[in-house]
């Protein structure tokens, strides 16, 4: 019995996870935290300002920490994806020009997302760049210039390439550009608009599962003064954590990477962080859960978020890194006493690991809330195999076929129909009839009626206004 309601309690907790739209206070460091709440009554939306922390300490850390289950596993870099979804005038640009503000004014901070020019600046800074979005329209705009027809979906394979620190080479007008590992953070605060724009490619397997996309949260609508005075000075404190943390391994990334020490000849290596054995286990049974039968079977084969969940693990294990760093530098005493910066090998603490955890479960739940619709409908269009025009939306293609598919339909044989009516009127075979009535039905579109006294023939009826 006490082993069932211990299964309960576990199953409630992840039902619960990160329902409320704001993250949880337990999971930053205490200073961190702290500002985060001065920065919220202040009109500095707290999820945004959280993720920014995030994503500048990891362009900070850039290439000079990576990061392992144990030592026999490889070891991984902290490239981090975060999408801030949030509408006009809510303080996202004046959020990010805040948080941003001590790596933002290094060429290696880009708001150029071209392929060229994220090649050609990766290429000059080793250590590691940041893509940087503050104005929706870019995001779009950015997602574009991938692939060689605009609309049609997009070359995601660099994305691909920099989250996993694959090795790039490509030829650009401007030469021949290689990148032994490529080291990109992605920090961008879009609005809806932009996120149900992105390209179907994007929401299949390229960008979207392996972004954080959340909420930016929200702000009251008179600003604190004494808050907004707490949240300058943290900015002063923040310009010094942010320096701090760019003195780990400050050679790591330098045109002179692969030189050794003068006078040692001892070769610099990246901080290598590695999971002791606790935080060792939690992060198994994470990663066991996330690929686990019963998670994968909530979705159909190929589905997008079984691309996404099997991720989590890593993801957090990423999170788990920076936020381990982020703690030791907010403490100064700690960070020279320990000469953090300089160090080799380094343990992540279980603490630390279900932080993270906490962290990405919470994402989780926010970004399904977000996204659900996009890759519901990017699954559904993509297994009908349809062609986007240009600068056409999946959303608004879904709509438009079934729309098509209704009027056509119900002229020729009145709200409900069969299978062959479907077919024999749309003039298709029976294969793809069957795959669109199944996306239709899948996305609840179409409903499959039960069958009558006297009849041997499913029927079918298209779904009208909501609530029918």
């Amino acid at each position: 019995i006490s082993d069932v309601l211990e299964s309960v309690r576990a199953m409630q907790a992840s039902a619960n996870a990160g329902q409320s739209p704001e993250i949880p206070t337990h999971i930053f460091p205490d200073v961190i935290e702290e500002a985060s709440q001065h920065g919220k009554a202040a009109a500095y939306p707290r999820n945004l300002f959280l993720h920014s922390v995030l994503c500048c300490a990891s362009h900070a850390l850039g290439q000079a920490v990576r990061v392992r289950v144990s030592p026999d596993h490889d070891t991984m870099g902290l490239q981090m994806f975060s999408f801030g979804v949030g509408g006009s005038g809510t303080g996202k640009s004046k959020t990010l020009s805040a948080l941003l503000g001590p790596v933002s004014h290094s060429e290696s901070v880009t708001t150029e997302g071209s392929p060229e020019g994220l090649v050609s600046l990766m290429s000059r800074f080793q250590r590691g760049i940041m893509l940087e979005f503050t104005e929706g329209k870019e995001f779009f705009k950015m997602l574009g210039k991938y692939g060689p027809n605009a609309g049609q979906g997009s070359d995601n394979s660099l994305f691909h390439k920099c989250w996993s620190g694959d090795k790039i080479k490509r030829t650009l007008q401007k030469g021949t550009f290689g990148v032994q590992q490529p080291f990109l953070t992605v920090c961008a605060a879009i609005q809806k608009i932009n996120l149900n724009q992105m390209p179907i490619n994007d929401c299949l397997d390229g960008l979207l599962p392996r972004m954080l996309v959340y909420p930016i949260g929200d702000v009251p609508t008179k600003e604190d003064p004494l808050a907004l005075a707490e949240m300058q000075k943290f900015i002063t404190r923040w310009y010094e954590i942010v320096a701090r943390l760019e003195t780990v391994k400050p050679s790591i990334g330098l045109p002179s990477i692969s030189s050794v020490i003068a006078g040692t000849g001892v070769a610099v290596k990246p901080l290598t962080l590695t999971l002791d054995d606790e935080a060792r286990e939690v992060w198994r049974e994470y990663a066991a859960s996330k690929k686990s039968p019963q998670t994968l079977s909530q979705w159909p084969e190929d589905h997008p978020y079984r691309a996404d969940v099997v991720r989590h693990a890593e993801i957090a294990m990423r999170t788990a890194a920076i936020l381990f760093l982020l703690h030791c530098a907010c403490n100064k005493s700690y960070w020279e006493q320990y000469d953090v910066g300089n160090q080799d090998h380094g343990y992540i603490s279980k603490e630390w690991m279900q932080k993270a955890i906490d962290f990405m479960e919470h994402c989780w739940y926010q970004k399904q809330k977000l996204v659900d619709g996009i890759v519901e409908s990017a699954f559904a269009v993509a297994s009908s195999n349809l062609m986007l025009g240009r600068e056409e939306s999946v959303p608004a293609r879904f709509a438009v076929q079934a729309a098509d598919r209704r009027r056509r339909v119900e002229k020729a044989f009145g709200d409900v129909w069969t299978l062959r009516e479907y077919y024999s009127v749309l003039k298709l075979k029976k294969d793809e009839a069957r795959k669109e009535l199944d996306m239709f039905l899948r996305e609840g579109t179409v409903v499959e009626l039960p069958i009558q006294d006297g009849q041997k023939t499913v029927r079918f009826k298209f779904l009208g206004e909501a609530g029918d």
